[in-house]
């Protein structure tokens, strides 16, 4: 059993980009799609790939 206990949460407004990663001048670096979340300030808070 875990003892880990929620401090707070909050909702928070992040800007959601859709976007394609890559050259797709090789093997080695298709082009990807990716989902990227910034903050309203400017800042990459995460990236995840789409299938």
């Amino acid at each position: 059993m875990s003892n880990n206990t929620l401090i707070k949460a909050e909702i928070e407004e992040v800007i959601k980009v859709i976007a394609t990663i890559g050259s797709g001048l090789t093997q080695n670096d298709p082009i990807k799609e990716v989902t990227q979340y910034w903050s309203k300030d400017g800042q990459l808070l995460f990236t995840i790939k789409n299938s």
